[in-house]
């Protein structure tokens, strides 16, 4: 029975990290633009990290304690400003 809880709380983690992501890839969709105006080297980094987004719930599987808690820290920033690129001018 504990285990049946147990994914059931991993899944809601996990929708949860899904969710922060989307958020984060829906903040850098106008640096996909052609008009863009980041240099060609911020447009690398932005691209290595939507990479980087788009991959994490497939390199990421959150620890659930007893509590139905999430026990590691997973490694998404709270906000777009902490990746490595200026945010839209």
């Amino acid at each position: 029975m504990f285990l049946k809880w147990e994914e059931k709380n991993k899944r809601a983690v996990i929708n949860s990290h899904r969710s922060h992501r989307d958020e984060l890839l829906a903040q850098t969709n106008w640096a996909q633009t052609e008009d863009c105006p980041l240099d060609l080297n911020m447009k690398e980094k932005c691209k290595a990290n939507r990479r980087f987004l788009r991959d994490f719930l497939q390199t990421h599987s959150p620890e659930i304690d007893e509590n139905g808690e999430a026990v590691d820290d997973y490694k998404l920033p709270e906000i777009l400003e902490e990746f490595a690129f200026e945010t839209k001018v």
